[in-house]
């Protein structure tokens, strides 16, 4: 007889057999046990151990139900027929020998653990997080279960929570390659996410941790110079594409992405020439042919812009974002009727509103006062658009008007917020649907909806032809009509948009205000205005600081005829994307062409601030205005500078502008109607010295008690306009 508590021989040596991996030796000794000894736990439990390792799983659950049989609520067994039920893929049964083992005690952490896979192939994922955050009270170190929690938290989403979880399992074991990968998901995934809510600072930091984790990762390389782009960091952006570009050149989108990034650095020429090596490779993509003509665009190249925007319409007409920079770009040209860009403007309308269903706008209470006026535009920020909305929202009467800003646009700033401070309400839509957007237009019960942007960068035209509010107005951030019937209403005044031929060439009913047609607030970093700086130099300093897209074939012209009749004058022009040597090049070799040399003509590109910008205005004598698309922003920033402005005024409101500014601060004697007037004009103010200097020394005072910087003034002529309005017919029907 065995003593007590002494072991069977015949156990002992199975057990033995059976560390040592010896299986069907094992086997047998343990079936010769259970021969003489049926209830033997050990010698069923081994077995049954040894099944599963022969994935006889079938064999090893009926052995394990015998053992049961012996000791029912043991927990050593009822753990292993979990494992078993894992095993052949029952996760039901797992779940219910894992809860019973537990119920005997429910301090085994492995078996929490299995409890936790079970129920998460279950897909009672909450459960199982709960069974996997209890093995990890017992055994914190425990790498399966961390990363298993770990991966539950990132399926929904919850990346700062499975971060950490999946730094200790790495901690816990360095060299399972799983969890390395598992951390790079999950920094991906939570980069991911934040680039969709267009949280771009918080998707850039993700991106960099991931790359941390795996440098070669080229997901979270690409996303991160996507985040650069949108963080105004083209610089950065355009280093990360070039790296992709490096170890994957077939990738077009990277290549796309590069020209992206060079427009914004001012190398338009360079980022022209990688949307051409794109387009070798895909000749047919619309996209690629629109990025090449607004590089067009950028270098003054409309024309070849022009003809891009087309073909990429011919490949997808239905593309709208296209068509309206096509619209944008008919403004600059010189050869194009205005029939002809009437037309072009009225087909955008027509294709768009007839694929849109309108949304139903209650025209009732709200159109009591006070008016709810929502402003939609991307602009309200650091920007030109928004030293015309500044000068005039803070005086605004809110017994008679409330303001609501819908911003497009995934930045703000200090503009922005003293902007919003004068506003009932700040939304912003970057990224939401027309639906949404329409939503909540008409959750804050806007009375009359305004677009700010027409045809230009980051406009909402296709909401405002769900015509969300009862009147939708036009205004401020485009030259020329919207050609949507849905906006019924365009602010403008009769000194840009003489009555009769303009009133025509617009899907508008033109409103027109008591002129200006707009209020401006210079920057407060505007320098004090100093002499004219020929009476230093001995030479007079003209200059333009307008993009290059308005300078046309006729301006650069009419500009190489002034400085050939002023000797020794020199010609100072500064936009962004002169930058470019290319550019650079191109410009002097078209004034040689007009025999000015090179000396003359001095290019400057983008300042590091406003203040600098502002500066620059302080070496020019001049300014002339570009044709027949005029300054708007650089007029009146030049006219506050002291610098005395020569325009030449067409018959639309694209070349009036700089002109109508000029009236109102009685300087038409600067403003020219035909081009040899222009030159003319030019020519003779750079000759009177004296008038010059009086001119600049009262520029600054003239300005400021004109109706132009008359923000009080013009905020009472702005409600009376929206009441009229208000008061008018149905603005979709206009």
């Amino acid at each position: 007889m065995k003593g007590k508590g002494s072991v069977d021989p015949r156990l002992k040596k199975a057990m033995n057999l059976h560390r040592l991996g010896k299986l069907d030796q094992a086997a047998q000794a343990y079936r010769r046990v259970l021969a003489g000894q049926p209830r033997e736990l050990a010698a069923l439990q081994g077995l049954a151990g040894i099944s599963m390792q022969k994935g006889d799983a079938r064999s090893a659950l009926a052995l394990i139900g015998k053992a049961l049989k012996v000791s029912p609520g043991n927990p050593d067994i009822l753990e292993a027929k979990g494992q078993v039920s894992l095993a052949k893929k029952d996760p039901e049964s797992a779940v219910e020998a894992y809860r019973s083992c537990l119920a005997a005690d429910p301090k085994r952490a492995t078996s929490w653990y299995n409890l936790g896979v079970a129920l998460q192939q279950c897909n009672d994922l909450t459960e199982a997080e709960r069974a996997y955050e209890k093995a990890l009270g017992l055994a914190p170190a425990s790498p399966e279960a961390l990363n298993n929690l770990a991966n539950l938290k990132r399926q929904r989403g919850d990346f700062a929570a499975a971060i950490p979880l999946y730094r200790r399992a790495m901690g816990a074991n360095p060299n399972q390659a799983l969890f390395k990968n598992n951390l790079l998901a999950a920094f991906r995934g939570q980069g991911d996410q934040a680039l969709e809510a267009q949280q771009h600072a918080e998707a850039r930091d993700a991106y960099l941790e991931a790359l941390k984790v795996d440098s070669s990762d080229l997901p979270s390389r690409f996303n991160l110079g996507k985040c650069h782009l949108r963080l105004g960091r083209p610089d950065l952006a355009a280093d990360v594409f070039e790296r992709v570009l490096e170890q994957h050149p077939e990738r077009t989108d990277a290549r796309q992405n590069l020209g992206h990034s060079l427009r914004r650095l001012g190398r338009p020429s360079e980022a022209a020439a990688q949307f051409r090596q794109a387009l070798g490779d895909q000749p047919d993509d619309s996209r690629l042919l629109a990025n090449l003509a607004g590089a067009e665009n950028d270098l003054g190249d409309c024309e070849s812009a022009l003809a891009h925007f087309r073909q990429a319409l011919e490949i997808d007409p239905s593309d709208l974002d296209i068509r309206s920079n096509l619209l944008l770009t008919l403004n600059y040209l010189e050869n194009v009727t205005e029939s002809e860009v009437f037309e072009a403007h009225q087909a955008y309308g027509r294709q768009l509103e007839g694929g849109v269903e309108a949304a139903t706008p209650t025209v009732g209470e709200s159109l009591r006062p006070p008016l709810r006026v929502g402003l939609v535009s991307a602009d309200l920020r650091r920007h030109s658009v928004a030293f015309f909305v500044e000068s005039w929202l803070p005086h605004l009467d809110p017994g008679r008007i409330e303001v609501f800003v819908y911003l497009n646009h995934h930045r703000s700033d200090a503009v922005s917020e003293r902007l919003s401070a004068c506003c009932a309400g700040w939304r912003k839509i970057l990224g939401k649907s027309d639906d949404e957007v329409v939503r909540q237009i008409q959750a804050d019960r806007i009375s009359i909806l305004i677009d700010l942007s027409g045809h230009s960068a980051g406009n909402r035209l296709p909401l405002f032809a769900r015509r969300p509010a009862p009147r939708q107005v036009t205004w401020l951030g485009y030259p020329n009509t919207t050609g949507l019937s849905a906006v019924g209403y365009r602010l403008t005044d009769s000194y840009v948009d003489p009555p009769g031929e303009n009133d025509t060439l617009h899907t508008e009913e033109l409103v027109r205000l008591p002129a200006p047609f707009s209020c401006y607030l210079p920057s407060a970093e505007a320098p004090p205005v100093v002499s004219p700086p020929s009476q230093s130099r001995g030479y007079v300093t003209f200059g333009s600081f307008n993009n290059l897209a308005k300078l046309t074939p006729s301006v650069l012209a009419a500009w190489a005829g002034i400085l050939q009749a002023v000797p020794d004058s020199r010609l100072l022009l500064k936009t962004r994307m002169l930058a470019d040597p290319a550019i650079q090049a191109q410009i002097h070799q078209t004034f040689a062409e007009s025999g000015i040399v090179r000396e003359r003509i001095m290019l400057l590109a983008r300042d590091s601030d406003t203040a600098e910008h502002l500066s620059r205005y302080n070496e020019m004598d001049i300014a002339l205005d570009p044709f027949p698309y005029n300054g708007v922003t650089t007029s009146c920033e030049a006219l506050w500078c002291g610098v005395p402005v020569v325009a030449l005024a067409g018959n639309r409101h694209r070349s009036r502008v700089s002109a109508s500014f000029l009236d109102v601060l009685g300087l038409d004697e600067l403003v020219a109607g035909t081009v040899s007037d222009y030159v003319a004009i030019a020519v003779k103010l750079a000759g009177d010295k004296d008038r010059l200097a009086k001119l600049r020394t009262g520029m600054r005072e003239r300005m400021a008690g004109s109706a132009l910087m008359d923000g009080v003034g013009f905020a009472a002529t702005f409600a009376q306009a929206m009441e009229t309005i208000a008061a008018g017919g149905d603005s979709a029907g206009a």
